[in-house]
C-alpha cells in the first residue's frame, strides 16, 4: 500500500491499473544484487516505475499483514507493506506526484472512516517494522 498527502492531509492511495484497479504488487528479483537489497530493493523497482523518484522521500513503514495460498495453490508468502511516499521540499501540495506511464493513477479517499483508518496505520504502533 503506497500512499501520500496533500497539503490539506488528504490522503491518496497508488493503484495499478493493468487489469482490475489493484494496488501495486512487486516480486523480490532473484539476482544476488537483488537479493542482497531485500524488499528495499522490490519496492524502489516498483516506484520507480511509476514515479519520478529525485524529488521524492520515500519510507516503509511497516508490514501491514502477510497472505499466503498453501499447497496445490502455492504462491509463496505476500507480504503486505505500507509505504509513504512525500515531497522533499516541503511547501503547500494540491496534488500528489506526478504518475509516469498509465499503469498507475492516484485515488483519492474520501470516505472519511476509511481515510481515518489508514492514519491510524501510519502510526508506528499499527505496523511490524521491517528491516529490509
Amino acid at each position: 500500500l503506497v500512499v501520500t498527502f496533500t497539503s490539506t492531509q488528504t490522503v491518496w492511495v497508488l493503484v495499478g491499473t493493468v487489469g482490475m484497479p489493484h494496488l501495486p504488487v512487486t516480486a523480490c528479483g532473484l539476482d544476488p544484487v537483488e537479493q542482497r537489497g531485500g524488499m528495499k530493493m522490490a519496492i524502489l523497482r516498483l516506484l520507480q516505475e511509476c514515479l519520478t523518484l529525485h524529488h521524492l522521500v520515500v519510507e516503509i513503514k511497516g508490514l501491514l499483514g502477510l497472505q499466503h495460498l498453501g499447497r496445490d495453490h502455492s504462491d509463496g508468502i505476500c507480504l503486505n507493506v505500507l509505504v509513504t511516499v512525500a515531497f522533499r521540499s516541503p511547501g503547500i501540495q494540491d496534488e500528489p506526484p506526478k504518475i509516469r506511464g498509465e499503469n498507475f493513477f492516484w485515488w483519492k479517499v474520501t470516505e472519511e472512516d476509511l481515510q481515518s483508518q489508514l492514519l491510524k496505520r501510519l502510526q508506528g504502533s499499527s505496523v511490524v517494522p521491517v528491516n529490509r
